[in-house]
């Protein structure tokens, strides 16, 4: 069973984000009748421009005959792709007095039973972004424990296989300096011989559960002035809009951690001291105080891609 944290309700905690599509979109129109054969095929051809030689853009009239919409349906909600590898290296120390070690061999051994991710909204508007940033709309937790490939270690050709969590897009309302990092939890379950002993001493018996924390920084808060990822140029569509809008109707650029239409690829690796940072209960993904055990990397519809999030640091 899942333990609630000291701080955050159990109220905060949420399911995965319903699969969900979006579009918004001018029509296509034409007063000639069209069968089904006369539409492009293929989402790549609904989009090139000589694919409509007949059809023009504009709304429906007393002549209309047939109708199109102008811009693929899209999805809605972002996906985070969850991956776990281990460090170079064959010690994994925990968190007792006279460190134990484990083995790679070992480690291989834990199960992952569990991802969640903070950060998250209950509520969204028509455009599937956050409708207000209040406190009480903002701060959920989502917690996916339906995991493939039975949750072996690493989540490879060699082990397992990814996880796959649909979110909303955590955008903030604001400027890109509005934006924030999304802290992640991995909750595994300990199925070596041995005891771990977590962070603050806590044991992690044989079958129990335990939490490695990792952060995907869309901002680097420890440098000055304050660095941020950007999403590549040629990443953003061409031929549709995402919200939040410009003025004009165009993508607002503004990167973040989740983007709708996205998928966020995070590359979570357990370091040679990530069980010393191990948490026995959930930990509040919230706190500016709780300890990283996972480093991660990042990249993006790719989405973004976080690597090398070592747990535990």
């Amino acid at each position: 069973m899942i333990q609630i944290g000291e701080y955050l309700s159990p109220l905060k905690y949420t399911y995965p984000s319903e699969l969900l599509y979006f579009d918004n979109s001018l029509l296509r129109v034409s007063d000639a009748e069209k069968n089904a054969e006369n539409y492009p095929n293929g989402y790549n051809t609904w989009d090139a421009v000589a694919s409509w030689d007949d059809w023009t853009v504009g709304p429906v009239v007393s002549t209309t005959r047939s109708v199109a919409v102008k811009n693929n349906i899209n999805y809605g909600v972002a996906m985070l792709q969850t991956n776990v590898t281990l460090a170079d290296g064959n010690e994994f120390e925990d968190n007792r007095e006279e460190a134990v070690t484990f083995t790679a061999a070992e480690v291989k051994k834990f199960k992952l039973t569990g991802v969640l991710i903070g950060g998250q909204y209950k509520q969204v508007g028509w455009n599937y972004l956050a409708a207000s940033n209040a406190d009480d709309n903002s701060n959920f937790v989502i917690y996916d424990n339906s995991i493939n490939g039975e949750g072996k270690i690493p989540t490879d050709e060699t082990g397992g296989v990814p996880n796959y969590t649909l979110v909303f897009d955590n955008y903030t309302i604001g400027e890109k300096e509005a934006q924030s990092n999304v802290r992640v939890a991995l909750e595994f379950e300990n199925a070596d011989d041995k005891d771990i002993y977590g962070l603050g001493g806590g044991i992690i018996p044989k079958g129990g559960k335990f939490y490695l924390v990792g952060e995907l920084k869309i901002k680097n808060t420890s440098v000055s002035p304050i660095t941020y990822s950007e999403l590549a140029a040629d990443k953003w569509p061409t031929y549709y809009s995402i919200p939040p809008y410009t003025a004009e109707g165009g993508t607002n650029k503004i990167t973040r951690v989740f983007i709708q239409d996205y998928m966020t690829s995070a590359n979570f690796k357990i370091g040679p001291n990530s069980l010393k940072s191990a948490y026995t209960t959930v930990p509040d993904l919230r706190s500016s105080q709780t300890s990283l055990g996972l480093s991660v990397d990042l990249n993006w519809r790719e989405g973004l891609t976080f690597d090398n999030v070592v747990l535990g640091q």
